[in-house]
């Protein structure tokens, strides 16, 4: 651009610069005023009074500004790229998308542009080219941290969420601390589960500026991974309170109530979103979620259809809506939606590779050998060996691959069957069925289920030690009060002992089938529960079915017992697991269960009132 002549002139643009170097935008816009006005033909000018008026936030002015720079120096690449901010903070995105163009077509490396023009396709979802002008602009620019962020955030908005961590890496290096980029590599961190990494980004962002919500919405949802509901509402609390009715807060929001068991409350929230979000898949889902977990399947059903109207291919919708169609007895369509599993990222369970084809039901099984792959959890393996006879019924030589805890119990209570370890070498066989595939491969309904018991039966001289152990003048009464800690449903499914004690009269001997005790609860168990020697899961099968009853919450231990035959009282959380049913005191399960549900989520006080009346 040419110069202005005249000392006075260079005076005022040296102190409007100066000004604008301090943040004092308006002086620097007064002053700039009047220099245009000595001289209203120097583009210079007229550019640097459009930047001034952007940053003071009045695009419309400054795009007048720019336009009439333009006129004094058509093409000039800087005045493009300004113009297009402008246009794009106007809502014109297509006519600042041109303008970064043109930026382009006169200088092709112009870093700066090529960021805006990534900044501006990623925002209309185009994220390949977006992807592309940010790697154009960091080959421009190599040592510019902001375009390495904004590669990243694009790589991860398109699920290449190694590579996003590559180039928030690289732009650390540049700019070591700084909480944009710590705030996204959270995020990314948690999208690849990996939620502690993801909390400590976060929180070294927010040392460097406590005031980004998107970071206390970031550090929010890491708790959430790490399973810390009540620390994720605080950090979206402090995000609330600087982004006041921001629509992703809400839904997270939701989420953590979710899981703290207040579900009215969390529909509350997802509902605030919906407003914002209507055509939302996910968010339709988590209202589902959030009615299934009141039990109130019939208001999830029409939430979960309609979000697979809209995301037809989302696994979590199919797998989620497969649970409340089970919980509901449907088990015809609950079945099918049930296989999506493997594919939901939310539920984490990459599914077993085997060379062999999956079986599903269709193939006849007459000579051929089949391996039933155990998943999931102790329970679901205990829940489901009871298929494993009609496959030996169909002619079938069955492998079971179990897990390691169950090995023993299965070798000795399911002749017929080899028993490997999920770690052990596979002898030759023609086809695999995941276990909890196989209600599905059978056509199973709540008519036609398996349901005789007992299907395990212990080892006779193991039920002959422990009955010499046991006390013969009074009811021997096994317990089960909580289960793994680190399953993420624990919180709502276990009690302390102290909260059971009080319910259990006084008569019986107790006896704990637990394995792991916590310190609280052994610490009150005195001599009112008296522990077995050896409790592993031959022993327990064994001292199970010597009780005269099993008081269990939802554990391995409950399944145990209830293939067992045992007399069974089970204490279920308000948001109980599919197999329970929803609504009903009876187990089609497990025919010698009764059902003893919480009336409202958290509260223990009902089902252990009615343990207390049925052990007198």
């Amino acid at each position: 651009m040419a110069a202005a002549d005249g000392r006075g002139l260079q005076a005022l643009v040296a102190l409007a610069l100066d000004a604008g170097a301090r943040g004092d935008y308006a002086g620097a816009l007064q002053l700039l005023v009047q220099a245009r006005a000595a001289d209203p033909r120097n583009p210079e000018l007229a550019f640097r009074e459009g930047l001034a008026r952007r940053a003071l936030g009045d695009e419309a002015a400054a795009l007048g500004c720019f336009d009439a720079a333009l006129q004094l120096a058509p093409g000039h690449p800087a005045v493009l790229n300004a113009r297009g901010l402008a246009l794009k903070a106007l809502g014109r995105a297509d006519e600042a998308l041109a303008a970064y163009e043109q930026a382009l077509a006169k200088a092709p490396h112009f870093a700066e542009a090529l960021n805006n023009r990534g900044a501006l396709l990623r925002q209309q979802g185009r994220l390949d080219e977006a992807a592309a002008s940010f790697q154009e602009a960091a080959a421009a620019q190599p040592n510019a941290a902001e375009i390495h962020n904004n590669l990243g955030w694009t790589l991860h908005l398109q699920g290449r969420h190694e590579d996003a961590l590559a180039c928030y890496a690289r732009a650390l290096q540049l700019r070591p601390g700084d909480a944009r980029v710590l705030s996204n590599q959270g995020a990314t961190l948690q999208a690849l589960y990996r939620f502690d990494e993801a909390a400590a980004a976060c929180e070294q962002a927010l040392r460097a500026d406590p005031g980004a919500w998107e970071t206390w919405m970031n550090l929010g949802v890491a708790r959430y991974g790490q399973r810390r509901p009540a620390d994720a509402l605080d950090a979206y609390a402090k995000a609330e309170a600087l982004a006041p009715g921001a629509p992703e807060l809400a839904v997270n929001r939701g989420n953590a109530l979710q899981d703290l068991g207040r579900h009215e409350e969390a529909l509350r929230a997802y509902a605030q979103a919906l407003g914002a979000r209507p055509d939302d898949a996910e968010l339709e889902m988590n209202i589902a979620n959030a009615w299934r977990e009141l039990q109130r399947n019939e208001l999830a059903r029409p939430h979960y259809e309609h979000a697979l109207t809209l995301a037809p291919g989302n696994a979590d919708i199919h797998f989620n809506y497969g649970l409340s169609l089970l919980a509901a007895g449907d088990y015809e369509r609950g079945w099918s939606e049930n296989e999506w599993r493997w594919r939901a990222p939310g539920l984490g369970v990459p599914e077993p590779r085997y060379e062999a084809p999956k079986w599903l039901g269709r193939e006849p099984l007459a000579g051929k050998t089949l391996l039933v792959h155990a998943e999931q959890g102790l329970g679901d393996t205990l829940l489901l060996v009871r298929f494993l006879p009609l496959l030996m019924a169909r002619g079938a030589r069955v492998l079971l691959r179990a897990q390691k805890p169950l090995r023993a119990l299965l070798r000795e209570t399911l002749p017929g069957i080899e028993v490997l370890g999920l770690d052990d070498a596979l002898p030759a066989f023609d086809c695999w069925c995941p276990s909890m595939s196989l209600p599905l491969a059978f056509g199973t309904t709540l008519d036609t289920l398996p349901a005789a018991v007992p299907y395990l039966h212990p080892a006779p001289e193991r039920i002959a030690r422990w009955r010499a152990v046991l006390p013969t003048d009074r009811p021997n009464i096994g317990l089960a009060w909580s289960g793994n800690p680190g399953n993420a449903a624990d919180r709502r499914r276990s009690l302390e002992l102290a909260s059971l004690l009080p319910a259990l009269p006084e008569g019986p001997r107790y006896w704990c089938l637990q394995k792991d005790i916590a310190p609280a609860d052994r610490a009150v168990m005195g001599e009112r529960v008296a522990v077995f020697e050896e409790n592993g899961f031959p022993d327990t099968a064994a001292q199970a079915v010597l009780m005269d009853a099993v008081v269990s919450v939802d554990t391995s231990i409950a399944n145990l017992a209830g293939a067992l035959g045992c007399r069974l009282y089970m204490l279920l959380a308000f948001s109980a697991d599919f197999r329970w049913l929803a609504g009903r005191e009876d187990s089609p399960w497990f025919p010698t269960a009764k059902l003893l549900r919480q009336e409202k989520a958290g509260d223990w006080s009902v089902p252990l009132a009615r343990l207390a009346q049925l052990l007198v």
